[in-house]
């Protein structure tokens, strides 16, 4: 299994259960990132607000969201 490692950015619940989000922006070839629906429930609640964002960590095969990593601003 090979997990990535993305910049992402909450954008809004638009569906029950679901978050759409930026995935990627700022990365070189991706600068304006990718849209995309994630589940909320490995999402803590207090990220699912618009404009936080966080480290998402996916599996590049299924696409599934491993686990999230929170950016210290300090």
């Amino acid at each position: 299994m090979e997990e990535i490692k993305t910049l992402t950015k909450v954008i809004g619940s638009l569906y029950p259960g679901f978050l759409r989000v930026i995935v990627g922006y700022g990365y070189n070839h991706i600068h304006g990132g990718v849209t995309k629906d994630i589940s909320i429930k490995n999402i803590p609640q207090d990220l699912r607000i618009p404009n936080s964002e966080f480290i998402l960590v996916w599996n590049k095969e299924t696409g599934e969201t491993i686990a999230v990593e929170r950016i210290n601003l300090l």
